[in-house]
């Protein structure tokens, strides 16, 4: 089926060529893709199965960069699970100088943010769960 040009209406060429594209770092190159020129006016189509493959394309590509921005942020919901010093030495109703010592006995797991020390409190509370369970087996003992 020959194809006609839109706009000056001569007959389409077809060639096969390749794209280059690229998002953010990635380099993309996609070969084999039909494409009819116009030889007056040089206007292109592209072939609608190539179209559509490049669409699903482009949008796989910007969701998974969209979900690695996304990844890397922390959210509102994150910051409540990141914990200071302070809270933590307030939440364990010890001193600073005592979580510290924790972290450099490796009781507690902490993570140092430029100066400040940053806690995860699933990491507190599994620490408080299984210093409950020890005094509890102490109990026991006795």
């Amino acid at each position: 089926m020959k194809k006609v040009c839109q706009k000056c209406l001569h007959e389409l060429e077809v060639k096969t060529t390749s794209i280059q594209s690229g998002f953010g770092n990635l380099k993309l190159h996609i070969e084999g893709i039909t494409v009819y020129v116009c030889p007056c006016c040089g206007d292109t189509t592209l072939e609608s199965t190539d179209v559509l493959v490049l669409q699903k394309l482009s949008e796989t590509l910007s969701e998974s960069g969209a979900n690695k921005r996304t990844q890397s942020l922390v959210t509102k919901e994150d910051e409540r699970e990141i914990l200071t010093l302070s809270e933590v030495a307030s939440l364990l109703r010890v001193s600073h100088q005592t979580i510290y010592n924790m972290i450099k006995d490796g009781r507690l797991k902490g993570h140092k943010v430029g100066r400040e020390w940053r806690f995860i409190k699933k990491d507190i509370d599994a620490y408080i769960l299984s210093e409950q369970k020890q005094s509890f087996d102490d109990l026991l003992k006795v």
